[in-house]
């Protein structure tokens, strides 16, 4: 149950995902990200350290550390009801145009922020695949 503040949400209950989510499942890992969305939607990818999501991070080509600033937290969109019984909330549409205007705010900053640091990430992601040789050789030689 989500009570407040920030929070990191895999798929929303309108069905959108994060923008991590999003790029995994263009990457083709639609599977993988439904299966996150229903095991584990508050999934925090800093915390990942191993399973098929690690193996999908350590071949993206970015670090883990770029993409847990690829996933933001969002805010609440909603006014919070006055009872504590489960009710529908309607998404206030002022709250979701300001969210999604911070949202959009922060994701040129961060587009700006990989742009910046990208030889050193790549290097980085390159090294830290490396450590999993046959993960590496899998991805060479295009095996699953």
């Amino acid at each position: 149950m989500y009570t407040g503040g920030t929070l990191n949400v895999w798929q929303d209950p309108a069905g959108s995902f994060c923008a991590a989510a999003t790029i995994i499942r263009a990457s083709g890992q639609t599977t993988l990200v439904d299966q996150i969305a229903e095991d584990n939607n508050f999934i925090r990818l800093a915390a990942v350290t191993s399973g098929p999501l690690m193996d999908w991070i350590l071949t993206s080509g970015l670090t883990q550390a770029e993409l847990a600033l690829i996933q933001r937290p969002f805010r609440p969109v909603t006014h919070r009801p006055s009872t504590q019984t489960p009710t529908t909330v309607a998404v206030s549409p002022a709250l979701r145009a300001k969210e999604t205007a911070r949202l959009a705010k922060l994701y040129r900053e961060i587009d700006a922020t990989l742009a910046r640091n990208q030889k050193r990430s790549l290097d980085a992601a390159v090294e830290r695949l490396m450590k999993n040789p046959k993960l590496a050789s899998q991805l060479v030689h295009g095996q699953s």
